[in-house]
């Protein structure tokens, strides 16, 4: 059996308002997802994602399909304002 990847835990004190906390996963904050410590870790999470739902494509592509049915298409522009009428095709 393979284990899941497990972050590991770097304390780091964050203060608001004169309360402080310990956000042990913090280092996993990455905005410009350039960490390669980040990257590595989200890659090795999606390895064993994938490597867990190997043997349910069929049910993985019917639940994607069924979301995506779901979602209203939407065949309208963005609407914009001219000569004080709002118009939208």
């Amino acid at each position: 059996m393979t284990l899941p990847p497990k972050a590991e835990k770097r304390p780091h004190t964050l203060t608001l308002h004169g309360d402080s906390r310990v956000d042990d996963y913090y280092w996993l904050r990455d905005d410009k997802r350039e960490d390669p410590a980040v990257l590595d870790y989200l890659k090795r999470e999606n390895t064993y994602g994938e490597m867990m739902m190997a043997g349910h494509e069929a049910l993985r592509h019917q639940l994607f399909t069924e979301m995506v049915e779901r979602i209203p298409q939407q065949d309208r522009s963005v609407p914009y304002v001219r000569r004080g009428y709002r118009y939208q095709s």
